[in-house]
């Protein structure tokens, strides 16, 4: 029967024909797979409430389509449930997991990082500190699925010369030619120019690279507000060369519900 077994985290689900469900989950040594739950939705089906987003499951699956037959779930616990303003944050994290992860691609480490970021956003809500931690944990997850995905340049040393940046200086980065340094000339004239906006501190690059260790320096790396949004910036602008045109849903309901 082809059937296969590991470890995986729910990341979406929508419903099929009139009792099924199309499970997206990433798990942790065959990558993100599409599994068919057939029956789920009855009302007396042992998967009907197993299959929700953040939860954490042993799968059973068969088949070798692009869409797997799921044979079995069991609860695996150990994860925190995310309530209150953690919710949004993590729907976020499953999308870029959707939207960035190639199916049957694995990727061990990530997978670990998105369950220990997931108990940090849970964590924090709890003690109600999760709107504070939100943002810097956020962008160690960025920072780290970026480099794990090999498109994040090393943020403590220019691309081309290998030099290391100083933290006074200004760089811009891009996919394709990594961190530049910016002479005094080459700065005036992007600060004249709608280039301006890609214009980076050293400081700023030094402090994602500290944010990749811990959380702890996460936190501590984003206490200055430009380096914060100087970060989530460029962040955003290495994740959009490889999410395509289509904003993020979660990131739009996030930015409404900041309006609200």
């Amino acid at each position: 029967m082809n059937a296969a077994a590991d470890r995986g985290l729910v990341l979406h689900v929508m419903p099929w024909r009139e009792t099924s469900l199309i499970v997206e989950a990433f798990t942790r040594e065959h990558g993100r797979l599409g599994m068919i739950a057939k029956g789920a939705r009855r009302p007396r089906s042992a998967l009907r409430g197993l299959l929700q987003p953040f939860q954490l499951l042993d799968l059973r699956w068969s088949g070798k389509s692009e869409l797997r037959t799921l044979i079995a779930a069991e609860w695996v616990g150990g994860l925190a449930m995310l309530s209150g303003a953690a919710i949004m944050p993590g729907f976020y994290l499953n999308e870029l997991m959707v939207r960035l992860l190639p199916r049957e691609d694995p990727h061990p480490a990530v997978f670990d990082d998105v369950l220990a970021t997931l108990g940090l956003l849970a964590r924090q809500e709890a003690e109600g500190r999760g709107r504070e931690m939100t943002e810097p944990i956020l962008r160690r997850f960025e920072c780290n699925l970026l480099r794990e995905l090999g498109v994040a340049p090393n943020f403590e040393r220019e691309t081309a010369s290998g030099a290391p940046v100083t933290g006074a200086d200004f760089y811009q980065v891009s996919p394709q030619s990594g961190v530049v340094r910016l002479g005094p000339r080459a700065m005036e004239s992007a600060q004249a120019s709608s280039q301006a906006v890609d214009l980076i501190h050293g400081r700023t690059l030094l402090a994602l690279a500290r944010s990749q260790q811990s959380v702890e320096e996460a936190v501590h790396a984003f206490e200055d507000p430009e380096i914060a949004a100087e970060s989530k910036r460029l962040l955003r602008a290495l994740l959009g060369q490889h999410l395509g045109e289509d904003e993020l849903h979660s990131r739009q309901v996030m930015r409404d519900l900041v309006r609200i």
